[in-house]
């Protein structure tokens, strides 16, 4: 995959969260659902710039010849950046020794 095809999803899923974020849909308390911390909003936000600064290109095993629709892809990118913020978030919480 050439990298602007890799980083395009992390700056638009950057984008959606940001304005999911301003709009308040984080705050929404669906049932059995607290919302998202503030702590959560900032690691899914840096999660996803990180995607699109390239810091995770490797990741991206997904040939260019995919189904057309770009859903591999998109399910890639997702993967990725949820690891990404549940790293940010266990590293945030760890306290130093």
């Amino acid at each position: 995959m050439p990298p602007e095809f890799i980083h395009a999803p992390g700056l638009v899923k950057w984008a959606c969260a940001k304005a999911n974020a301003v709009l308040g849909v984080f705050d929404r308390r669906p049932p059995n659902s607290g919302g998202l911390t503030q702590k959560q909003r900032d690691a899914l936000l840096q999660a996803c710039l990180e995607v699109a600064e390239g810091k995770f290109d490797d990741p991206f095993p997904v040939d260019v010849f995919q189904t057309g629709s770009g859903t591999s892809t998109n399910m890639n990118a997702n993967e990725v950046i949820a690891r990404r913020t549940n790293e940010l978030i266990i590293r945030k919480r760890k306290v130093p020794s």
